[in-house]
């Protein structure tokens, strides 16, 4: 409260529903709809403390199910501005599945998707790994438990949770706009919150792996140079104190 008040020179505007849907009737029904979304921001006019919001993602996204009916344009427009990452392919299956079932009628349950798509593995794969951690602290280190907690913390891993939980949040965002299709809110929400712990999870143990290499790399780099660590009379570091290969017997 005690900061100064920032002065707001510029805002954004969006067109309406109606005026892209305008631009939609008088052109051909096949017209992408990032044509639409295109000529739209072509023709718009504001006063210059306004600027127009970015519609670019619109278009992307509406051309993505271009070829999926019976749809409405009001239903395209609204998949059309989904919080969805186009780089994200997961995402983006997922979207077009979402569609295809909504176009169907098809009431989508999170049981049969996340069987589907190979949530419920993943979650059980990172549950195992939890499992594994607490009785490998428990028990003498075993290798196999090593390698396979390794396989757990790794960026692919920790890059297809991300993935998931951006799906969970695309259907609950869509299930406040297109209730009947998107009704499993509660599974939904549960299901996201199961990928969150499982975030959690696999991002600390990639941090414990790193800090793990790190002093791994220090211990190897001391006994190869011979810094503190004491030598037996008559051995010796392969090293000299300046790094330098040691001839001497």
């Amino acid at each position: 409260m005690a900061e100064p008040t920032v002065q707001v020179t510029r805002a954004s505007l969006c067109a309406p529903f109606d005026t892209f849907k305008q631009i939609y009737q008088l052109l051909p029904p096949s017209t992408p709809m990032s044509r639409i979304f295109s000529i739209a921001r072509s023709i718009t006019r504001t006063k210059p403390h306004y600027r127009t919001t970015g519609t670019v993602s619109f278009g992307q996204v509406g051309d993505r199910i271009a070829h999926i009916h019976p749809l409405t344009f009001q239903e395209r427009y609204t998949f059309g501005s989904a919080p969805v990452n186009l780089r994200d392919q997961q995402v983006v299956s997922a979207l077009v599945g979402f569609v295809k079932s909504f176009a169907r009628g098809e009431p989508i349950k999170m049981e049969a998707w996340g069987l589907s798509v190979g949530l419920f593995d993943k979650l059980e794969m990172v549950k195992e790994a939890k499992e594994l951690k607490v009785s490998q602290s428990k028990e003498v280190e075993d290798p196999s438990i090593t390698r396979h907690l390794s396989s757990v913390f790794s960026p692919m891993t920790l890059q297809s949770l991300e993935s998931f939980h951006r799906c969970l949040t695309l259907y609950l965002w869509l299930s406040y706009r297109l209730a009947p299709i998107f009704s499993d809110q509660e599974k939904a929400r549960s299901l996201r919150q199961d990928v969150e712990k499982s975030i959690e999870f696999v991002l600390e143990g990639i941090r414990f792996e790193r800090v793990e290499r790190g002093k791994g790399s220090k211990r190897n780099k001391a006994n190869s140079s011979g810094g503190d660590v004491p030598q037996k009379k008559g051995g010796g570091s392969v090293f000299d104190e300046l790094g330098r290969l040691n001839l001497k017997k």
